[in-house]
C-alpha cells in the first residue's frame, strides 16, 4: 500500500541521514577510504526519496489536481530554500575566513546546518 511504502521510504530515509551525518565526521580523517561507503548511501538516499516522492504524489493526485500542484510548488520551493541557505552558509564560513577555500570544510559546515534546520 501507499502508506507503507511511506513509511519504509521514510525510515530508510532516516537512516541514510544519521549514515551521512556520521560519515562527515569520520571523512575527517579517513577521506579516501569513505569513498564506496558514501556513494552506496548516495545511492539508497536517491531511491527511497525517489519511492518517498511517488507516493506523496499518489496521495496528492488522488485528493485532487490543485493538491498536485501544491505538493509541486512545495518541492520547488525547499529546492530553492535549501540553495540559498547553502549559499549564506558558505558565504559566512568565507567572510570569517577568506584565507582558505576548503571546498570539504564548506560542504561539511553546509551539511550540518542543514541537519539542524531540519530537526
Amino acid at each position: 500500500t501507499v502508506n507503507q511504502r511511506m513509511g519504509t521510504a521514510f525510515i530508510t530515509e532516516v537512516v541514510v541521514c544519521i549514515s551521512f551525518f556520521c560519515l562527515t565526521f569520520a571523512s575527517k580523517s579517513h577521506g579516501h577510504q569513505l569513498y564506496v561507503p558514501v556513494l552506496v548511501t548516495i545511492a539508497v538516499l536517491a531511491v527511497s526519496n525517489a519511492v518517498l516522492q511517488t507516493g506523496v504524489f499518489g496521495v496528492a493526485g488522488s485528493i485532487n489536481q490543485g493538491m498536485s500542484s501544491a505538493v509541486m510548488l512545495g518541492l520547488g520551493i525547499s529546492g530553492l530554500v535549501s540553495f540559498f541557505v547553502s549559499l549564506l552558509v558558505q558565504g559566512i564560513q568565507h567572510a570569517m575566513n577568506p584565507a582558505t577555500s576548503d571546498s570539504a570544510a564548506a560542504g561539511m559546515m553546509v551539511a550540518l546546518v542543514m541537519w539542524g534546520i531540519c530537526i
